[in-house]
């Protein structure tokens, strides 16, 4: 028995080392059939049309899927959708649907599709409505006609008709592009990169990246998320007109065009083999993933830098993970993403020099701090940083003056570079506006409503109500009710949450969000309790070792106040601009913690590791009930 036991195990290890050898080709195999299927089993939708009633001269007449027809709504006008898409073996059973108001009917073939319905609303041109054509379809062409009347204003009509199928929405679907997810991280860490991150590290990475692959399958590209229309239609300029805009011709065009020159290209790309602009946009969310896995990654290599222990690895990890504001942030269509992605390398790299005081580290740090300020202006306060610490540095070895000028004098003109870059290309390639700046440092600050506004006095920057932040998690724009108006109110309640709102049109809210989401935010004040006492209390010598996570800290609220007072308006210290200080409270929330438990305090550990538990669990049970 024993000799019989010996030979099967001999043969599963050898099977095992053959496996490994090849594990990489069998992967990619496996892996292309997979995205075989996921590119043959959309359905292929051509020949969209349209008749609008008020204009009865043109006819039935051909469209894009972005349509939006021009005028206002009335009542009496009514709009016939007709589209027409092949249909196989291989196709999905569920198609989505999106048209420019509520329907009177949808047929399918003649037959009516209202009662197949399986999720969405017509009404809604975000997210649209899904429907099952399994029994109602036929092999070869179908055709597909739905009957609105147009009563919806031109203005708040985003998106026109469009057809596709479910992709994502499938579970089928997404299954598989979570595995070939799983397939390409395995491929890559396993022979590409040779990480330094242990296996507990790379697999919250891993289960980070499939949480957002989900939530994009549940998330249309306006929702939670900022200004997504402004920068779609930046896009679409550019892709018309190939040429960059005028920075008053769109709300979002007065961004420097590195970020919206790629996705333009990226867009038209896909648009050109066939993608839906539904799907589209959805593929320009997996690539913000993408953008933001790299953002975790150099994340966690920079918490590696300051714990050995690697339970508190794990809790900063998650921290800083799976906060519903960095979910939130990472499946946006916007630069806020490819800005926080070089923003955390360059912070990573500027950590490393900071603890070595190798030179080449600072200059990495500084290149990619100057992209992140190619990418969006916000970057700017990493230079803050690394001008700052490299002139305490040299200052604090003033013996060795002239070696000092030798090495930093090249960063101030690799500074001075980046930032005239943008303007040089505004001057250079842009056509001037036709009205004069309004002399902003946001330029499209003077388009904000005025509804927007919020007041300047001392009492907005001092006042903190916690059991207004517990008991009202989320913030509003235009709410006073939520406490919009107080700086560290916004502040805190955005770097949760953003500017969620629980209920808003078409999703009456959620009661596993409303119960959880106060939990989360006691838990974030007891934290927050922590780091401030351990600040006060830290020796000097960890002060040094941990003074760029605080220096990151007080640069960021700094430019956040200046800027706030600058621009009283809600929006202006809102999540987009919190972000980059995050990774430094996720690495100070743990330390602290531990400090209490080194100290001979376990009461005062217990609270805190509780504290931090309950903010991860409830922030993975907060994202995967948003829809």
């Amino acid at each position: 028995m024993n000799n019989l036991a010996s030979q099967l195990m001999g043969g599963v290890r050898t099977s095992l080392r053959t496996l490994r050898r090849y594990d990489i080709a069998i992967l990619l195999s496996f892996a292309s059939i997979i995205a075989l299927y996921l590119w043959l089993s959309p359905i292929r939708v051509h020949d969209l049309t349209l008749r609008d009633s008020l204009f009865p001269f043109k006819g039935e007449f051909e469209i894009h899927n972005s349509y939006r027809p021009p005028g206002n709504g009335t009542p009496v006008r009514k709009l016939i959708h007709r589209a027409k898409f092949e249909y196989n073996a291989f196709s999905q059973d569920v198609i989505h649907i999106r048209t420019l108001d509520c329907a009177e009917y949808v047929k399918l073939n003649g037959r009516n599709l209202l009662p197949r319905l399986t999720s969405g609303h017509l009404c809604n041109d975000y997210s649209g409505a899904y429907f099952d054509i399994s029994d109602i379809a036929v092999p070869g062409t179908n055709q597909l006609e739905i009957k609105t009347r147009h009563t919806r204003p031109k203005h708040i009509v985003f998106f026109g008709f469009d057809v596709s199928s479910a992709n994502l929405a499938s579970p089928t679907y997404l299954a598989l592009v979570c595995l070939l997810v799983v397939i390409l991280f395995y491929c890559v860490f396993s022979r590409l990169v040779h990480s330094q991150l242990p296996i507990y590290a790379l697999a919250i990475l891993l289960v980070a990246i499939l949480f957002r692959v989900y939530l994009v399958s549940n998330t249309h590209a306006l929702q939670r998320s900022h200004d997504v229309y402004g920068h779609i239609e930046y896009m679409d300029i550019l892709i018309e007109n190939k040429a960059l805009p005028k920075k008053e011709q769109c709300w979002s065009c007065y961004h420097p065009p590195f970020y919206f020159g790629t996705m333009a290209t990226a867009k038209a790309l896909l648009t050109k083999v066939g993608l839906t602009e539904f799907d589209t946009h959805k593929t320009l969310m997996l690539g913000s993933v993408a953008s933001a896995a790299f953002c975790l990654y150099f994340g966690f290599l920079t918490i590696l830098r300051f714990f050995r222990w690697p339970a508190m690895q794990i809790f900063s990890m998650s921290l800083f993970a799976f906060l519903p504001s960095s979910t939130m942030h990472s499946i946006a269509i916007n630069n806020d993403q490819w800005m926080f992605t070089l923003f955390t390398i360059a912070f990573y790299y500027f950590v490393v020099w900071w603890q070595t005081k190798t030179l080449r580290y600072y200059y990495i740090s500084l290149i990619f701090a100057s992209l992140s300020i190619l990418v969006k202006a916000n970057g700017i306060v990493m230079f803050a940083l690394l001008g700052f610490f490299a002139l305490g540095y040299a200052v604090s070895r003033y013996h060795q003056f002239f070696t000092m000028v030798k090495n930093f004098t090249p960063a101030v003109v690799i500074m001075g570079i980046a930032l005239l870059i943008n303007p040089i290309i505004d001057k250079t390639l842009r056509p001037p506006n036709e009205h004069p700046s309004n002399g902003s440092i946001i330029s499209n600050a003077g388009g904000l409503n005025p509804a927007l506004q919020v007041g300047n006095e001392a009492r907005n920057y001092l006042y903190f109500d916690p059991v207004e932040f517990v008991n009202h998690p989320f913030v509003h724009p235009l709410d006073d009710g939520t406490g919009r108006q107080f700086f560290w109110t916004a502040l805190l309640k955005t770097a949760l949450y953003g500017e969620f709102r629980d209920e808003h049109i078409y999703n009456a809210g959620s009661p596993i969000r409303k119960a959880v989401a106060p939990i989360s935010s006691v838990a974030f004040l007891i934290l927050l309790c922590f780091v401030i006492v351990h600040a006060f209390l830290m020796r000097r010598d960890n002060m040094s070792r941990y003074g760029p996570l605080y220096a990151l800290i007080v640069t960021c609220l700094a430019a956040l106040i200046i800027i706030r007072s600058l621009i009283p308006s809600f929006p202006i210290n809102d999540f987009r601009y919190i972000w980059t200080i995050m990774i430094a409270p996720c690495v100070l929330v743990p330390l602290a913690v531990d400090s209490c438990w080194q100290n001979n305090r376990p009461m005062l550990a217990y609270i805190g590791y509780g504290a931090m538990t309950a903010s991860v669990v409830v922030s993975i049970v907060f994202c995967l009930s948003m829809r």
